[in-house]
């Protein structure tokens, strides 16, 4: 009764900031501790009891904060949350389902039209080539700057940048198309396992069971103290 009464009192004293300034302190003592005999192993269950006891302190103290918090936070996601996450849904369905179908449609259009007015110029070019050429053998000196001038226009042709809208204005909206890659798993079972990590808990709770083999895994007896 006399240890519990003590131990309360050392409790009530207690303060992070008291605690925070013990850290170096109980570090030194613990590495300048040795345990050789029933005296030295008295004084360090008793440290062990001591740390332990701060960081149930600390824990307890870290909850009378965050507990109402959470409490309080959890009524709040209730009342707005699944509102929120049908909205989302519902989003989704009509950006997948209906706006991003079209915009890439519209931008199909535009790359075929595109292809088509370059058709249209290349046929151009090579018309008045072909006139040009005729015009060539009969010796014309401006039939050849006229030449040389559309050959480097078929070129200027070639190199120009397909230019593609993928921002759509729409009234008071701007819609914008925007492209990322994603990896959406087929097959769990095909996946390379440079890519799975194991699950740390299942395997735990497969060795509490009985399991004493798992391939790539060391099973083994760990020991730890517990101080009343």
């Amino acid at each position: 009764m006399e240890n519990l009464i003590e131990i309360a009192k050392e409790k009530a004293g207690l303060t992070v900031d008291k605690i925070e300034s013990e850290k170096i302190a109980l570090m030194n003592c613990v590495e300048g501790l040795e345990v050789t005999n029933d005296e030295e192993f008295a004084i360090a269950t008793d440290l062990l009891k001591k740390i332990k006891g701060r960081i149930k302190w600390l824990e307890d103290d870290r909850k009378s904060i965050t507990v109402p918090i959470n409490q309080s936070l959890k009524l709040i996601n209730g009342k707005y949350k699944p509102s929120s996450e049908i909205l989302a849904r519902i989003a989704k369905k009509l950006d997948s389902e209906k706006i991003v179908p079209y915009s890439l449609e519209k931008i199909k259009k535009e790359k075929e039209a595109e292809g088509q007015r370059r058709q249209e110029e290349f046929d151009r070019i090579a018309k008045e080539q072909k006139l040009m050429q005729d015009a060539e053998g009969q010796g014309s000196d401006i039939a050849k700057e006229v030449s040389a001038e559309l050959e480097q226009e078929a070129l200027d042709v070639i190199g120009r940048k397909t230019e593609v809208t993928q921002t759509f204005k729409t009234g008071n909206s701007a819609t914008t198309l925007k492209g990322r890659w994603v990896c959406e798993i087929i097959d769990e079972n095909e996946v390379p396992r440079s890519y799975c990590t194991p699950n740390q808990t299942l395997l735990n709770a497969s060795v509490k069971d009985g399991t004493r083999k798992i391939a790539g895994c060391e099973i083994k007896e760990v020991y730890s103290s517990a101080s009343r």
